[in-house]
């Protein structure tokens, strides 16, 4: 085991808000780290390495914490003893990097694997690992999530913890795919030995959702049929038989999703009530699947997850909303109050706040647009706050750009969120923007975070824009499916929508626009190349989608033989033969002739969602047609990019762009 230094200091340094703040507990030259800032542009590295700390998770008694720590060259598991204020490497992994730790007891942990230094379309990393805070015991639960086989990446042998048992003992609630490879089922499994019992033996089949009550039975589960139909499952006593008690149509409502128990047997859901557009979090009758109390909502925004529950005084606490910039709906008074504390302490930042069962102590994760993730010991009782480690310390807050959060009318009168990154102590006038399109694009796209990229690009003197253009889920239903076959025109017009809105404040030079994304980002650069030649200087597709048929008919790709590709995704993007000119019109290939702005591209040659020939075939079209392109495959990703010098010639590569086509 490697002994790692610590503070010992630990000295007051100063007096917040009535809060003593004491100096770094896991201090940076444990880490080998220097936390100077330079005057001159900051590296790229900076912005795209692996982070220095991460992944903290307090003990059940307080005493210990867990987290992420470069050792070895390597991300390794690392335990902070908190009183004894030491640190012990768990892990010393040099072929493999520590993923997701979380604590079976006090004395046990569970972990995961990835390999940091390979690529993306090369990992086979995954699986569940336990060992003891002191680095004995280790055991292999279950391996690597799978292999790949052929043309697919097929799971075997999968287990994650779902939650931990209170109390001592060695056990842990965990889903596994042992019956099925498709479908997971729910195991008490002991960590230590191995041994497991299957607990949804006699429960539906091919569930994918399981909830567990707070005495470790399974009550709830959710199963989907051929990606159309959705159907809750509830057993309304611990004993009784399975009962379906809600089913949905998934191309008409995305049905009630259960997300947790309490210790009085009360399940709480995100569901629409009828009639309205935005989910919200409510309880459930378990008898009848009726909805019950309304629990927390947002005028603006799906409310679908974020319940804080107090394991001491058991209850549900609050419910943290992703709204404009991230906020809470507290039910506890005294939640409220430390929440208050802290952000009068920490201003400026989300500081989101979790304690466990047998500590008054709570762990704060804090962070904002222009601070990456910090980790803090909270002790409201001593009214003592306590830096443990931060994600990024390198980076520092005063050369950071702020993250404003926008909202304009698309030209149909759907109101589109958005957020723009500033180039950090400039004028906001007449700035050079690069547009960032998120994939999905049926995901929650961009939030008031702390985002690399955008920081990266803003420190090189453009303004990002970020659009939650329609389709992007979690701004009501309405949003989500106004997007349907809509692939290179509403939701293309959503985003050239945003730029004018940006132009006509003055805020962005109109002749200096470049376009980006990755996946379906790539494709909506390539579009709004089709579409706005005028409008857009350039345009930069990594891992993009070129041509929608082909998306929908390609055989090799690891969704070509999913449910949502065979039952949903021709009703969302078009029918290649119904569809047909739809389609066509829909596709960068197919109107690559129309393409006249310089384009960066680049590709993963292991990527099994979007498949190199997608990059490849446009190429051919662009060059042919004399369009400038840069063309730059990583053999070894998959559909991102993994290793950090696959990011940092990127990165190298996409600045070098920029500068050559809207820079000054």
């Amino acid at each position: 085991m490697m002994k790692l230094l610590i503070n010992p200091l630990w000295r007051s340094i100063k007096v917040c808000s009535g809060l003593v703040c004491s100096a770094p507990i896991f201090v940076a030259t444990c880490l080998g780290l220097s936390l100077t800032a330079s005057a001159q542009v900051i590296p790229v590295e900076d912005f795209f390495r692996h982070s220095k700390f991460s992944g903290a998770a307090l003990s059940p008694n307080g005493q210990f914490l867990a987290a992420i720590a470069p050792v070895n060259g390597r991300q390794n598991l690392v335990v902070v003893d908190l009183k004894g204020k030491s640190s012990v490497a768990v892990t010393a992994f040099a072929k493999a990097d520590v993923t997701n730790p979380r604590w079976v007891n006090n004395k046990r942990l569970v972990y995961s694997t990835a390999d940091f230094q390979a690529g993306l379309g090369e990992q086979r990393g995954g699986g569940l690992y336990a060992i003891d805070r002191d680095g004995q015991a280790p055991r292999e639960i279950s391996a690597s999530l799978g292999t790949l086989i052929g043309n697919n990446f097929a799971v075997r042998r999968y287990s994650e913890m779902l939650s931990r048992i209170e109390g001592d003992g060695d056990e842990i609630f965990a889903v596994s795919n042992d019956r099925s490879e498709r479908y997971v089922d729910v195991y008490r499994l002991n960590t230590r030995t191995g041994a497991k019992q299957l607990l949804t033996f006699d429960a539906p089949g091919g569930a994918g959702t399981w909830v567990v009550d707070r005495n470790g039975i399974p009550r709830a589960a959710v199963q989907v049929e051929k990606a159309e139909i959705a159907r809750l499952w509830i057993r309304p006593t611990a004993t009784g038989p399975w009962k379906m008690v809600h089913e949905a149509n998934l191309k008409q409502s995305d049905g009630i999703t259960p997300l947790a128990f309490d210790w009085a047997g009360v399940l709480y859901v995100s569901a629409r009530a009828p009639g309205e557009d935005k989910a919200a979090i409510f309880t459930l009758n378990l008898a009848t699947g009726a909805l019950g109390d309304l629990v927390a909502a947002s005028p603006q925004y799906d409310v679908t997850e974020g319940l804080i529950f107090d394991s001491v005084l058991k209850k549900l606490v609050g419910v943290a909303i992703n709204g404009d910039k991230p906020t809470y709906v507290w039910l506890d008074d005294q939640w409220s109050r430390w929440n208050a504390t802290l952000n009068a302490t920490l201003p400026g930042r989300f500081n989101w706040l979790s304690r466990t069962t047998d500590t008054t102590s709570l762990l704060v994760r804090s962070a904002s647009d222009k601070v990456a993730a910090e980790y803090f010991l909270f002790d409201p009782v001593n009214r003592k706050l306590e830096e443990v480690g931060a994600t990024s310390p390198w980076l520092k807050a005063d050369r950071m750009g702020e993250r404003e959060f926008r909202r304009y009318e698309s030209r149909d009168g759907i109101s589109i969120p958005a957020y723009v990154t500033y180039p950090p102590k400039v004028e906001r006038k007449m700035l050079p923007l690069v547009v960032d399109v998120h994939g999905g694009p049926w995901v929650r796209g961009d939030t008031w975070n702390f985002d690399d990229n955008a920081q990266f690009l803003a420190s090189r003197g453009y303004a990002v824009l970020q659009p939650n253009f329609r389709g992007t889920t979690g701004n009501g239903w309405h949003h989500y499916r106004s997007s349907w076959k809509q692939w290179g025109k509403a939701m293309q017009d959503d985003v050239t929508d945003g730029v004018k809105h940006l132009i006509s404040k003055g805020i962005v030079d109109p002749n200096r626009v470049c376009i980006m994304g990755a996946s379906y980002g790539g494709y909506a650069a390539l579009m709004g190349l089709v579409r706005e030649p005028a409008m857009f200087k350039c345009g930069i597709n990594y891992v993009g989608v070129t041509d929608p048929q082909l998306l929908l008919t390609v055989s090799w790709s690891d969704i070509s033989n999913s449910d949502f590709t065979k039952h949903r995704l021709a009703d969302m993007i078009g029918d290649p033969d119904k569809d047909k000119e739809l389609v066509e019109r829909s596709s960068p290939l197919k109107r690559a002739a129309e393409i006249k702005a310089p384009v960066l591209m680049a590709y993963g040659g292991e990527d099994y969602r979007v498949p190199l020939v997608h990059g490849e075939r446009m190429r051919d079209a662009l060059l042919a047609n004399k369009v400038p392109v840069e063309w730059v495959v990583y053999r070894e990703e998959g559909h991102g990019w993994l290793k950090e010098e696959n990011r940092f010639d990127f990165a190298r590569r996409v600045e070098a762009f920029l500068a050559r086509h809207i820079g000054k």
